[in-house]
Order: C-alpha cells, then sequence, then structure tokens
C-alpha cells in the first residue's frame, strides 16, 4: 500500500460532499472515515476560532465579530470609503500600519469647538473628532480633523 503523500499511488482530487477524508480519535486512536458533508455540517454548528494565523492572501466571505483584542501588525486593503462607515469591534483594535487605497469616510464623529470642550465632553487621549466651528481661531472652521490630547 503506498503512503498518502503518494501522489502517483493517490491522485491530488477537488473534494466534493461525498469525499471520503480519514481521520482518527484523539483519545484511543481508532481511524476513522469522514463525509467532506459530515465535516462541514460539524464545522458550521461549532465556528469559533480561538486563534487564526494566516500566511498570505485570505478571504472572509461574510461578517467579522471581533468581541476581545485584534492585534495585526500590518495590512493593505483596497475597499471602498464606505466599508470604514460600518467598522466597529467590541474590544481594542490595534492597527501597528494602515495603508489605505481609497478615501476613507469617517463618519458619526463628535463635534467639539477645541481640545478642551472634548475633554469636557469625555473624550479619551487619542480619541478622533471635529471641530464645530464655535472655537477661537484658527478653530473657528468647522470640521477641521482633531485628535484628543
Amino acid at each position: 500500500m503506498g503512503k498518502i503523500n503518494n501522489t502517483t499511488a493517490y491522485a491530488s482530487s477537488t473534494p466534493t460532499s461525498d469525499t471520503l477524508l480519514i481521520g482518527s480519535e484523539l483519545a484511543g486512536g481508532a481511524t476513522k472515515n469522514y463525509k467532506v458533508s459530515e465535516l462541514s455540517s460539524f464545522i458550521n454548528l461549532n465556528p469559533t476560532l480561538t486563534t487564526l494565523e494566516v500566511s498570505g492572501n485570505a478571504t472572509i466571505g461574510g461578517a467579522l465579530t471581533v468581541t476581545g483584542l485584534l492585534q495585526v501588525g500590518s495590512f493593505t486593503m483596497a475597499v471602498a470609503p464606505s466599508f470604514f462607515a460600518g467598522l466597529n469591534a467590541a474590544g481594542t483594535t490595534s492597527v501597528a500600519a494602515l495603508t489605505v487605497s481609497g478615501l476613507p469616510k469617517l463618519s458619526g464623529l463628535s463635534a467639539y469647538a477645541d481640545n478642551a470642550d472634548a475633554i469636557a465632553g469625555g473624550l479619551a487621549v487619542n480619541d478622533v473628532y471635529r471641530t464645530d466651528g464655535t472655537g477661537a481661531a484658527p478653530l473657528n472652521a468647522a470640521g477641521i480633523l482633531m485628535v484628543r490630547v
């Protein structure tokens, strides 16, 4: 009998729902056959990932919900500006470097006269806001993008 990695004895093919995969139980090591369709059903019932490492390209075909800490070294994405309007994370999002291909749109920013007004309004250090046009010059124009210090 050939070894599994012997592609001459075992040709590569695209799996279908009836394709059998070989596996074993962790306890006892009994060898089992699994249909791809059965694994698909199991995976859809248990979609939680605790760790995901991607080397190369990855595609997510649906919503990505992050409830903890999302740490990203650096990445480049080319998306429509409206992508950023719906970007939310329940925890802290940390991005070391971000290259955006296209013009991002920041919507829903709070407006304050100046940094003192932003502090009084409850913004934390490094929160982004825009001026409301009521501040002293040069902040007497509405819409200036500011970072709370």
